[in-house]
């Protein structure tokens, strides 16, 4: 009995095999798919970047003809005379809107000794609008050979003549040459006077000057006074200073003293003879 079964069992077809193969199949049509998917869309993408660099080639004398620059309005240029920032400027012909480089255009127009910062701004159709900030004369560096006009950075705006007073305050103490030169500890020693020479102006009458030629240790002069500052705590120095009331005498034009502030907590006035 048993052997007649087994003479009579039909042989299954191994579907575990079949499933294998199927799947097999499924993942290489799979990846032909994807494969045809990525080539069809290079190859929209390519032509159509094609299309597109086609379409703009032909239609870039239509765009230079709608956006092309033909005004230039400057704001904010009140000592600095016109045609040299339209010198500075150089804008090639038919310079755009859409081609023009915003950097480029504020690094040159900056580059004058006059002017510290400039914006710009893109108007249709085309109009390049340019404002800038003057720099401002704050004081005046008196050296033995030349004098010279700075800003309230320590820029040099100009020289100055020997016949011509600005009325500002006046530096002394630093090489001018130096300052020209851009020397690192001339201009920071400019600051430190420009600073205190500001400070003094407000808090007295008169014209201050400032010798920085230690700046940690500025001597300042106004009015027939002496003060002796240590480091550049000016405002808190000067608010010794002003506690005591003694401000006022700066209004006596002959009052001769010496304000001694280099030492915290105390305030030394001596006669000066």
């Amino acid at each position: 009995m048993s052997g007649w079964f087994r003479r009579k069992q039909v042989r299954r077809p191994n579907v575990q095999r079949q499933v294998v193969r199927a799947r097999s199949g499924g993942r290489q049509s799979g990846l032909v798919g994807r494969v045809g998917r990525v080539t069809v869309w290079a190859t929209a993408f390519l032509l159509g970047g094609w299309g597109t660099a086609v379409v703009y080639w032909e239609a870039r004398p239509l765009l230079a003809s709608w956006f092309e620059i033909r005004e230039i309005q400057l704001t904010g240029d009140d000592r600095v005379p016109r045609h040299e920032i339209m010198k500075l400027l150089e804008l090639p012909p038919g310079e755009t809107l859409l081609s023009v480089s915003p950097a480029q255009v504020v690094a040159q127009v900056e580059s004058h000794p006059l002017i510290k910062e400039a914006t710009l701004t893109r108007r249709l159709p085309h109009t390049l609008a340019i404002h800038i900030t003057e720099r401002r004369a704050a004081a005046m560096l008196r050296g033995s050979s030349l004098t010279l006009l700075l800003d309230q950075e320590g820029q040099v705006l100009s020289v100055l003549t020997a016949r011509r007073d600005s009325g500002l305050p006046v530096l002394v103490g630093i090489d001018p040459n130096l300052l020209i030169l851009g020397e690192p500890r001339a201009v920071q020693a400019a600051q430190v006077g420009i600073k205190l020479a500001s400070l003094l102006g407000r808090s007295l009458e008169g014209r201050p000057e400032v010798d920085v030629s230690d700046p940690d240790h500025a001597v300042a002069y106004i009015k027939g006074m002496r003060f002796q500052f240590a480091s550049t705590l000016f405002e808190e120095q000067l608010g010794r200073y002003r506690q005591l009331g003694l401000l006022r005498r700066a209004d006596i034009p002959d009052q001769l003293e010496d304000i001694d502030l280099r030492f915290p907590g105390k305030v030394i006035v001596r006669k000066r003879g």
